[in-house]
């Protein structure tokens, strides 16, 4: 896994490429960064190889933000003549922030690549690499104070209902389309798999929603859902989230209601459908996995965000979703530790923005129903 992401990263051609040499053995990988002037300069002392390799507990995507984080990292110092870690200190660190920074980069992207960064000089130091951690005592760039863009319940209720008023395109009638064909049947079933694949699509999209919002899953741990994860018979979810951590979360009837039409009518025709075509889809897949596409393959991230934007008449994400279900469960009066270990979040802090988000709510809605909080003076 390590080797293909590694194989697969490519930094921006304004910063060079880098690049990882497929032939060689780890933890002797040798990696080249190519700069503007067209030099390629070898990168063996800076060990990025085997500090992707200690990073194999986590995803795949954590592993592929990481190295390509420090790669950028790598780039950068290349430019400025370093050429291993050893020759890195806190002053460096702080200057490449400040240049994240000239080059317009968000927040939070920043707080990712000094996160990565804080990894990559932790390892080196854990394994004897280096004598000490520069990255240590660098504080995360400071957030904006920007709130996390929550859904009221009346748009999740709409995104809920259906697909924002659109109506679905009419089938055609197989036989009107084909009036000289003498077999009616076999002329009526490419209309009769249209409407129940439309079905299943419905039903598919519904009960992705109900999980997202009932549940406040992560698209990628929505995605990654086997049908070993469902526990219909004890309402509960088993989610495997960042770094490979599983958590237990409930689930609400409708959240039940929606996942069992799914199972026993939509994901059932998706299968017929795919076994009666052989495309060649990942056999386990179309056995394990929760979601299928209309192909029969495990759904995938970019397919979750089509299905949530169709369903709405202004651009949602779906991480709207799991914002939503958190701030509406402060709301309700929710724990705070609750809400946190629903989430998955590993530090406090990180719930806490949505108490932020749910006192915003309370003065909102103070300030415009209080008949007092309108009076002069």
């Amino acid at each position: 896994m390590v080797d293909f992401i590694l194989d697969t990263i490519r930094l921006p051609a304004e910063a060079g490429t880098c690049r990882y040499l497929p032939g060689a053995s780890p933890p002797a990988l040798d990696y080249h960064v190519s700069g503007a002037g067209g030099s390629s300069v070898k990168h063996m002392g800076w060990m990025i190889d085997s500090y992707a390799l200690a990073l194999e507990r986590y995803s795949g995507a954590t592993v592929a933000a990481y190295a390509k984080d420090v790669m950028n990292f790598i780039q950068w110092a290349d430019r400025l003549g370093l050429h291993g870690p050893e020759e890195v200190d806190r002053l460096l660190l702080r200057r490449y922030l400040a240049f994240l920074d000239t080059r317009g980069y968000a927040t939070a992207t920043a707080s990712r690549k000094l996160s990565a960064l804080k990894s990559y000089f932790s390892w080196l130091e854990s394994t004897g690499n280096m004598a000490g951690n520069p990255a240590r005592q660098l504080q995360s760039p400071s957030n904006t104070g920007k709130l996390v863009d929550a859904l009221t319940q009346d748009q999740v209720l709409s995104l809920i209902s259906g697909y924002a008023g659109r109506t679905p395109r009419p089938v055609m009638d197989a036989r009107a389309a084909h009036p000289g064909c003498c077999d009616a049947e076999h002329a009526m079933a490419p209309q009769r798999m249209a409407v129940e694949l439309a079905r299943a699509k419905s039903l598919r999209d519904m009960a992705i929603i109900e999980v997202l919002y009932g549940c406040g899953l992560r698209v990628g741990e929505l995605c990654a859902m086997d049908m070993e994860d469902v526990n219909m018979e004890n309402a509960m979810l088993t989610v495997t989230g960042k770094g490979n951590k599983q958590r237990s979360v409930p689930m609400h009837s409708l959240c039940i209601e929606s996942l069992d039409a799914w199972f026993s009518q939509g994901r059932r025709a998706v299968r017929a459908r795919v076994d009666g075509r052989d495309r060649g889809v990942p056999s386990r897949d179309v056995q394990v996995a929760v979601f299928l596409g209309m192909r029969g393959g495990r759904i995938d991230p970019r397919e979750v965000r089509r299905i949530v934007d169709r369903r709405s008449t202004t651009h949602v994400h779906p991480h709207q979703l799991r914002h939503s279900f958190a701030t509406h469960l402060l709301d309700g009066g929710a724990d705070l530790r609750v809400v946190q270990e629903l989430l998955g979040h590993e530090k406090l802090a990180t719930t806490q923005i949505y108490t932020h988000v749910s006192k915003e709510r309370l003065l909102s809605t103070y300030s415009n129903a209080h008949p007092r909080a309108h009076a002069d003076g």
